[in-house]
């Protein structure tokens, strides 16, 4: 079994021009249908769907970056209506670019290493555009 390539930067997502340190402790990719305004259930219950396309949303967490690299991150995200972010998709098997917004963000002081705080960073992102 071989190992996943990196980014030229060591990482394995870069957001916005930043290669986010390879220490993330998990990257998921989910794959979600985009349904015309038509779809819906009969009264049998029988399901009808218009698929219009398909999108993946970015579940990222790192448990433990120094504080300049959580800031370089939320800062590069910050108030933008999109962003390039570079990531390997598992279902092309291999990385990818595409245009993604951000949801939610939450940071955590999770210990001290070396007398520097080590802050865990959760985000989301959903990509802007369906892909093919």
């Amino acid at each position: 079994m071989s190992r996943l390539p990196v980014t030229n930067q060591g990482s394995l997502v870069s957001i916005a021009g930043v290669a986010v340190p390879k220490g993330a402790t998990t990257l998921q990719v989910v794959y979600y249908d985009i349904s015309d305004a038509d779809a819906g259930n009969s009264m049998t219950g029988d399901m009808w769907k218009g698929y219009v396309g398909s999108k993946r949303k970015l579940n990222c967490t790192w448990n433990a970056m120094y504080p300049n690299h959580i800031r370089s991150v939320l800062q590069a995200v910050k108030g933008k209506n999109s962003f390039a972010v570079c990531f390997y998709d598992p279902e092309s098997g291999s990385y990818v670019t595409s245009n993604f917004y951000v949801g939610d963000r939450t940071t955590d002081f999770k210990v001290f290493y070396n007398n520097h705080e080590l802050i865990g960073l959760q985000m989301n992102m959903i990509e802007v555009s369906c892909y093919t």
